[in-house]
């Protein structure tokens, strides 16, 4: 019977030995990294510990999920740790996060291209910062962007960003059918404060743009314009990175409202909402199923969606479909071909289905299929997504198209 029980106390004794009264009591050993500071990976450790604390499994059982909660950082090419009572050990592999990276992208008849720095891990602190210039057959622009996702170590965060930019747009009804074209001059910068929670974030905006425009052809040259724009964004994210994919569920409810408007213009209201759920459903072949909805009311016809070539609109030309409204759904399956020491190759095929409402198209509303294959690099010890080739066909857009990608899209 004594041995009974100390065979029970053993095993409750193993169960739990990883019940720390606090994980802020913790002491956290940290290896490996030699441009993140060991103060920012401690603070992250915690947090993981914190959404950990409440479990009952063994600590290898543990283990796994605090490597990949510290994974979701995007900052690490490789993570191991240990857990030996009130002591936690973890050994980091950094990505090089610093990077000049040209960048090039191909849709339809738009050819962009240009070059981004930018360090996803400024001051070893997990900040991003980016500055970048592109040109295209149709413009060219600056943009830049800051982001601190921990505000003096708490759960606040906030995002910075800008862009000037001087392009033509073409708005095309079906069959690449321009019905309006305009050369815009645009200049804005928007401000984000938010608060994060253990799986979603909270967060409002305002922005300030203007835009200018000049006459193309015979087409009616827009009226110049300035607005102010105030919303806020819901974001739920439970989702752990894997290269390729994120496995789990996200959603996002986006709410703005335009104020101020230097002309007549109603103002506009925005809400969009976007669902996506991923997931390794065998062999790490990830499934991908994303539905995504908008709505614009008042405004102008430039204050429409800019949509195309992404996911939910590929065989849409980039930007030439002026949405006040749309409803898509996706469909990916990608599947690994070749995992390299830095790397790793993917091929997938994809289906699209949308409704789309196209200010540029008299508000007619268009009904699209798109399907296609596609075979994607993604790097494993940058922080930066590598390219990417698709081939498809659109029942109403492009009846065949190709859109081709290298680094980041702007």
């Amino acid at each position: 019977m004594r041995i009974a029980l100390i065979i029970i106390l053993m095993q409750l004794f193993a169960s739990s030995a990883y019940s720390f009264a606090k994980p802020e009591d913790v002491s956290i050993v940290i290896d490996g990294n030699e441009r993140t500071k060991s103060f920012y990976i401690e603070g992250l450790t915690k947090e993981c510990l914190k959404t950990m604390s409440e479990m009952e499994d063994s600590n290898s059982q543990k283990i796994p999920l605090l490597n990949q909660c510290l994974m979701n950082a995007k900052i690490f090419a490789k993570v191991e740790t240990d857990i030996q009572d009130n002591r936690v050990l973890v050994r980091v592999e950094e990505k090089w996060t610093l990077i000049p990276a040209p960048f090039y992208q191909s849709s339809g008849k738009t050819r962009k291209g240009g070059l981004i720095v930018f360090e996803t891990n400024f001051l070893g602190q997990g900040l991003t910062l980016a500055m970048g210039a592109n040109a295209s057959n149709r413009g060219s622009g600056i943009f830049g962007f800051f982001s601190n996702p921990s505000l003096g170590g708490s759960n606040w965060f906030s995002n910075l960003s800008f862009a000037k930019e001087t392009n033509q747009f073409e708005l095309i009804e079906k069959r690449e059918k321009v019905s309006y074209s305009f050369l815009e001059k645009h200049l804005g910068g928007q401000l984000s404060l938010g608060y994060r929670f253990d799986w979603f974030n909270l967060s409002g905006n305002l922005a300030r743009i203007m835009r200018r425009y000049e006459e193309v052809e015979d087409y009616l040259t827009p009226t110049a314009y300035s607005f102010n724009r105030a919303g806020f964004t819901f974001e739920y994210d439970k989702r752990d990175y894997k290269l390729y994919f994120s496995d789990g569920f996200y959603a996002r409810y986006r709410h703005a409202v335009s104020s101020q408007n230097s002309d007549s213009s109603k103002r506009y209201v925005l809400n969009e909402g976007t669902l996506s759920w991923q997931h390794d459903i065998y062999r790490s072949h990830a499934l991908n199923l994303q539905m995504t909805a908008l709505n614009i009311k008042g405004g102008r016809i430039t204050d429409g969606e800019r949509v195309g070539s992404t996911k939910g609109f590929r065989g849409i030309e980039a930007k030439t479909a002026f949405a006040s409204s749309y409803f898509t759904q996706s469909v990916d399956y990608q599947i690994p071909v070749y995992h390299l020491a830095k790397g790793t190759m993917t091929t997938a095929v994809f289906f699209d289905h949308g409704k789309l409402m196209n200010r540029g198209g008299n508000f007619k509303k268009t009904e699209y299929n798109s399907s296609g294959t596609g075979v994607y690099y993604y790097f494993s010890t940058l922080a930066i997504p590598g390219f990417g080739l698709e081939l498809g066909s659109n029942s109403a857009y492009q009846k065949s198209f190709v859109n081709f990608s290298i680094g980041m899209s702007y």
